[in-house]
């Protein structure tokens, strides 16, 4: 009874084992039928997929444009800071981020001045990177003509002109004629703007650009000037002798005027320089453009009456005057 008790279990035991055998047989992978754990070769194993390469994000940024552009409230001093210690060296990536947050709105709490701080200080920047950035012209122009803020537009407008003309050795500048045209476009659009304060910057910008000996040089880019600035002249003549043009942007084109030697302006320097009511800003400017282009004779008396009449126009009538002696035949 023993031996059959026995017998019995065993056969049990056996039976279990082999059901439990099958079972881990059939849940072995397709094609390993001897229930032995595959294991990969270079022969069977599956290539992988390479990996796919990283979304641009502010992990990958440069730790200084992480911080210009935070989104968080971290006011003008750490942001200043940031772009103090920006490298001449940026990525594409960054310098992209960076001109698109000089084109964004300011951040909530800073002031206007400090904006304008940080942006300058921005463009600065960019102009100082080692491989001159493929963006700027377009993100100076951007900003010239998107911004609310005129402040701005005069900053673009002039930055502008350093990028077309400039050929400082410490700095890049734009060389790609299809941009340099654009930036043409740009400067002589402001300068038809008299009523604005920035016209003033765009018609000392094109003066730059039709006086630069450097660009003699250049017949591509001297044909499109000639072509673009043909009448130059008569829109300075008429911003010094238009009521409607703006008072920074007037006195500018009376210094660009005089500058070029425009007799044309004389009648209306005369003008301003002898009306109490106007502003003394420009009566002084129209003092000095009469230094310069006007004639001892004629104008002697109204520059002698100029000089007794009050400490300001005396500093601009004194000096006109013994410039038109020194230049009387």
């Amino acid at each position: 009874m023993r031996f059959s008790t026995t017998t019995s279990s065993l056969t049990a035991l056996a039976m279990l084992a082999l059901a439990a055998g099958a079972w881990w047989w059939a849940k072995t992978p397709d094609g390993d039928k001897a229930g032995v754990a595959r294991q990969a070769t270079p022969s069977t194993a599956r290539p992988s997929k390479p990996a796919a390469p990283p979304k641009p994000g502010p992990d990958l940024l440069h730790p200084q444009v992480k911080t210009l552009v935070s989104e968080e409230a971290i006011g003008y001093g750490l942001r200043a800071v940031a772009v103090r210690e920006l490298p001449e060296n940026l990525s594409p990536q960054d310098l992209a981020r960076v001109m698109d947050f000089m084109n964004a709105p300011k951040p909530a709490e800073m002031q206007d001045p400090e904006w304008h701080a940080l942006v300058d200080g921005l463009i600065n920047v960019l102009r100082r990177q080692n491989s001159a950035p493929e963006g700027l012209t377009d993100a100076l122009i951007r900003l010239y003509h998107h911004s609310a803020d005129s402040t701005l537009k005069d900053y673009a407008i002039q930055y502008l002109r350093y990028w077309f003309v400039d050929r400082e050795i410490r700095y890049k500048h734009e060389t790609r004629p299809d941009k340099r045209e654009r930036i043409l476009a740009t400067l002589i659009d402001a300068a038809h703007k008299l009523h604005e304060s920035y016209s003033g910057a765009a018609l000392m910008a094109l003066d730059h650009v039709t006086t630069d000996k450097s660009l003699r040089s250049e017949p591509e880019t001297q044909a499109l000037i000639q072509s673009r600035l043909r009448d130059f002249d008569e829109l300075l003549v008429k911003a010094v002798g238009s009521e409607e043009t703006n008072n920074l942007c007037r006195i500018s084109a009376i210094q660009v005027a005089a500058m070029r030697g425009l007799g044309e302006i004389l009648p209306a320097v005369r003008s301003l320089a002898a009306d109490p009511a106007a502003d003394p800003n420009l009566r002084i400017s129209a003092i000095a453009a009469i230094g310069q282009l006007g004639d001892l004779t004629e104008d002697k008396e109204l520059l002698t009456r100029l000089e007794k009449s009050g400490q300001r126009l005396a500093y601009a009538a004194k000096p006109a005057l013994e410039n038109l002696a020194r230049n009387e035949p």
